[in-house]
């Protein structure tokens, strides 16, 4: 790809000396030094922590047939390199060459998640509003989710009230049960649940059903400022609008139980959860451990450990 070529140039240059920007605009198209899979590129890029290496490895990749997740898979992790090794500018630089290309909203929006990795949200703004008026109309909210996204990942949550009511209208985009379900996050990140609640209210208004997913994040939101009477409340509002509890769903539950609550709690919630045929993960299991040990019971917490395998589940890094 001529784009990432001119990247590799441009970082030989800043190397020597060269400001990367000039280096950038003067720079030629290398060889190609030989295309690899998109399969064989993400196997090498999850075990690469080398800046340069991974982005020789994404200059490498065969372009005939990669996706757009291909291409935000790939892209997000050499991003994330190049900016953990405080070369953001690079990073940008990178993910920027990747605009020009983006004639589709599927790869606009995995450009604009790429930012993300890089923590570059207002760059990633800024992008889509140059991007954006290029493409097809009428615009999904496919990119525009991408981009509520990014200020969400990188918690910057305080600005995306602002952006949803801007961007909606200055593009002509009708906010989708996604978009609506980040801008209920947002308010929940900043507990402001009386604004979350009437996020649900305006998406009734507009005749989009809130998800699951947007009910789990209000309600661990109140979980987690201890109003469990208005968390089991809204449980009881989601399962009668139609919406089944899933294991996010049932965790954000356990987790309450397994931090204010007793064992029983979590296993009667686990309980409940098995006769709604959702199965109980490792994150259930690790709330359920959390409680017998806040409970004074060790033994048992040692057990269900050993028990895991037999479970069908692994520790991870919380366990």
């Amino acid at each position: 790809m001529a784009a990432l070529a001119i990247l590799r140039h441009g970082r030989r240059a800043h190397a020597h000396g060269l400001p990367l920007s000039r280096a950038l605009s003067t720079a030629t198209a290398g060889t190609d030094p030989g295309a690899i899979s998109v399969s064989d590129a993400r196997r090498r890029l999850r075990r690469e922590y080398n800046p340069d290496r991974a982005v020789s490895i994404l200059e490498a990749i065969d372009t005939t047939s990669i996706s757009a997740g291909a291409t935000r898979y790939a892209l997000s992790i050499v991003a994330r390199r190049l900016s953990l090794a405080g070369r953001v500018t690079e990073a940008e630089a990178l993910i920027s060459s990747y605009l020009p290309a983006c004639t589709t909203e599927p790869y606009l929006a995995a450009v604009l998640y790429s930012y993300a990795s890089a923590n570059l949200p207002e760059k990633a703004l800024d992008a889509f509003r140059s991007t954006a008026p290029s493409l097809p109309t009428p615009i999904s909210p496919f990119a525009f989710n991408a981009l509520l996204s990014t200020f969400l990942r990188c918690r910057c949550h305080h600005r995306i009230p602002a952006l949803f009511a801007e961007l909606s209208k200055e593009f002509s985009i009708t906010p989708n049960e996604t978009s609506y379900g980040i801008l209920v996050k947002a308010y929940c990140m900043t507990s402001d649940d009386a604004k979350a609640k009437q996020t649900l209210d305006q998406m009734r208004e507009q005749g989009v059903s809130p998800t699951t997913k947007t009910y789990t994040a209000l309600i661990d939101s109140l979980y987690r400022q201890k109003k469990t009477e208005e968390a089991e409340l809204l449980w009881k509002e989601m399962v009668e609008s139609g919406c089944k509890p899933d294991v996010a769903a049932y965790n954000v539950k356990a987790m309450n139980c397994g931090l204010h609550g007793k064992p029983e709690e979590v296993m009667e919630v686990m309980t409940k959860m098995e006769a709604d045929g959702v199965k109980p993960g490792i994150i259930t299991y690790n709330f359920l451990m959390t409680s017998y040990c806040r409970n004074g019971k060790l033994e048992d917490a040692k057990v269900l450990y050993h028990s895991l395998a037999e479970k069908g589940c692994f520790p991870d890094a919380f366990t």
